[in-house]
């Protein structure tokens, strides 16, 4: 991952955190003006990802050995998980703001989703942590039933680079891809998306192409009393494959860098999307 330095986080963090919006943080509250802020929860917090760090313990007791001159009022360990859940929005809009600061060199685009596991095999039959947020779901590409959520995202494809996430979503683990691309394209228009088949809607695709919005999928095989698919829908397949594998590596990049889609220890909404929401920040990082 690409370290970045605490005083650089620092500065990214109080950039957005005044035009932020009041809900997402402490400044608003009848607490408004800690010992220990906001600013320096969420500095922290990331800084400490960025390092290595994976578990708030780890990071606070970083925190509290070596950051004691950044964070003289660290406050307990539990006060310290409570402010990092209660921050999840703004690591949100962190997040967003970060990935908009990217000027934008294409209009193709790429769109699927990962799975993030909360519990799986047996244990997706009886998990019930963060029902508000998870529910059980199958991957496809990893032959696989989990409880949790997925994020979906759209990505704009860029020549001999890895994709940059453009709109972020979180949903059940249930949701099929086509609801969650509806909610994320509902305001596009003048792109090219590559997309699998759990995208294929004629009358979905119809609305887009009225905002000039093109989704090429592959064909789907046809059955033993059909005609096979001829050479150059063969080809047509070939060539979105190829242009999809872009979104597969920035899949691996996300899983590689943060370590998001393991949220197994993970027992509150707050402290999901937070890790959720603070680990897609340190993508967004390093793209600049």
């Amino acid at each position: 991952m690409k370290r970045i330095k605490l005083n650089q986080v620092n500065r990214r963090v109080r950039k957005l955190y005044h035009s932020a919006k009041p809900a997402c943080c402490q400044r608003h509250s009848n607490n408004s003006e800690p010992k220990f802020t906001d600013i320096q929860a969420t500095t922290i917090y990331l800084y400490g990802l960025n390092i290595g760090f994976t578990t708030k313990r780890s990071i606070y007791n970083f925190a509290s050995k070596y950051l004691k001159k950044y964070c003289e009022y660290l406050p307990s360990y539990k006060q310290f998980c409570v402010r990092i859940n209660k921050l999840a929005p703004f690591f949100a809009e962190l997040c967003n703001a970060e990935l908009k600061t990217n000027p934008k060199i294409s209009t193709a685009h790429l769109i699927d989703s990962v799975p993030i596991v909360v519990a799986k095999g047996s244990r997706s039959n009886k998990a019930k942590a963060v029902s508000e947020l998870c529910d059980k779901g199958y991957c496809s590409s990893q032959k696989m039933w989990y409880y949790g959520v997925k994020i979906h995202i759209l990505a704009e494809e860029r020549p001999h680079s890895v994709p940059i996430p453009r709109e972020i979503l979180i949903t059940k683990a249930s949701e099929h891809d086509l609801s969650a691309g509806k909610k994320m394209l509902e305001n596009a228009d003048s792109i090219e998306i590559f997309a699998d088949k759990a995208y294929i809607d004629d009358d979905w695709g119809y609305d887009l192409q009225l905002r000039f919005v093109e989704v090429n999928t592959q064909f789907k095989e046809r059955g033993k009393n059909q005609l096979p698919l001829d050479d150059g829908e063969l080809a047509w397949n070939a060539m979105v494959s190829s242009r999809r594998q872009a979104i597969e590596v920035l899949f691996s990049k996300i899983s590689r860098l943060t370590g998001i889609q393991n949220a197994s220890f993970v027992r509150s909404p707050n402290a999901l999307l937070a890790f959720l929401w603070a680990r897609l920040t340190l993508l967004a990082f390093s793209y600049s």
